[in-house]
């Protein structure tokens, strides 16, 4: 299998996507900040969880006794 420079054609390319659609997604990620992306994802995670909840609960309890 031909590598290509660009690791999303790589990575489309394995996907099954031709050559030429690979090339076209790889330009629409160009600007993409993958790194806000992850921590985008990892909050969404965080908060679908339900670890928020027992977060904020016991935030909330050490508010209320810490005053």
């Amino acid at each position: 299998m031909t590598e290509y420079a660009n690791p999303f054609v790589n990575a489309a390319v394995k996907l099954g996507m031709n050559k030429k659609e690979a090339l076209l997604m790889a330009d629409s990620t160009a600007n993409i900040d993958f790194e806000s992306v992850i921590k985008l994802n990892k909050s969404v995670e965080y908060f679908q969880s339900g670890q928020f909840k027992k977060d904020h609960e016991a935030e909330k309890w050490l508010d209320k006794h810490m005053d």
